[in-house]
């Protein structure tokens, strides 16, 4: 069976040919600046009133950004990629969904091919892949996951402008719709489906890209803790060391406070391949 993201799928649109209009939609004003200040921290808002604010990412991030990407799904480019960053601001003609995939993604799309150059096609590659499964042959579910009450899917196809209703938070502090990760490997979920779950919130700490295979269709609000590992150059907080340590391994913890396991597998994987890029012109 192909492997498809459900959110690369929806947003893998194919590099218009030089004969046909791009049909994509466009910010109104995009400024674009290489940031030479060696910082380590970067950022990406999208503000109320359709403005998206960039500071110093690498090149490589706006990708992924754009076509929704995991980094295992984006291949070729030269080193630059991932050397030169950029500070953006563009502003659409109006509010935009902040959630992907949606216009915001669209329009970086058409500011990458537009003022970088950028060429992109898709390809098939059997790539490892860790399957999200369920543990137990039973099907029973670990001791900190239980099905949602509320279908946050509704919240954002429904909203009024496309814009999502913010869910509060719920009565042990978990987000009412979405999913949030610290830096020491607590998680905490409302509402939230296992694709999701596998996609954004597992795929970075494993390794590799996790599939959803648990048949579990409906929301779930779910917490686990698992040791993270820190990021890179990160110095963590005197307090964390011995909290992290009595952690278990994220396979560990999906499998004792969840009920689920990631298996070691191989399959094809839609990756998206760079074709030229090149350098902006500052403006």
């Amino acid at each position: 069976m192909r492997i498809v993201v459900a959110a690369l799928a929806a947003l893998a649109v194919a590099t218009p040919a030089a004969a046909q209009p791009d049909t994509r939609p466009v910010f109104a004003v995009a400024t674009i600046k290489y940031n030479r200040s060696g910082d380590a921290g970067a950022s990406m808002r999208l503000q109320p009133g359709g403005r998206i604010v960039v500071t110093n990412q690498p090149l490589r991030r706006l990708i992924t950004f754009a076509y929704s990407l995991q980094p295992q799904q984006l291949a070729g480019g030269p080193s630059r990629l991932d050397s030169d960053r950029f500070d953006i601001t563009a502003q659409a003609e109006r509010n935009i969904s902040p959630t992907p995939p949606g216009p915001a993604q669209l329009m970086m799309q058409r500011l990458l091919a537009e003022r970088f150059g950028l060429v992109v096609h898709t390809e098939s590659r059997e790539l490892p892949v860790y399957a999200l499964t369920v543990a137990r042959s039973d099907g029973r579910l670990g001791p900190r996951i239980k099905p949602a009450d509320r279908d946050c899917l509704a919240l954002v196809t429904q909203a009024p402008g496309g814009v999502p209703v913010q869910a509060p938070r719920l009565a042990d502090g978990r987000p009412g719709c979405g999913v949030t990760r610290d830096a020491t490997g607590t998680v905490m979920a409302g509402g939230t489906t296992m694709t999701m779950l596998a996609i954004s919130m597992l795929t970075g700490p494993a390794g590799r890209l996790v599939v959803d295979r648990t048949g579990l269709t409906g929301p779930y609000d779910f917490d686990f803790e698992f040791a993270a590992d820190p990021a890179p150059g990160a110095t963590p907080a005197p307090d964390t060391a011995t909290t992290a340590g009595d952690r278990p391994s994220l396979f560990t913890a999906l499998e004792e406070q969840l009920g689920l396991k990631l298996q070691p597998t191989r399959a094809p994987v839609d990756v998206t391949v760079i074709d030229p890029v090149t350098p902006p012109t500052e403006n």
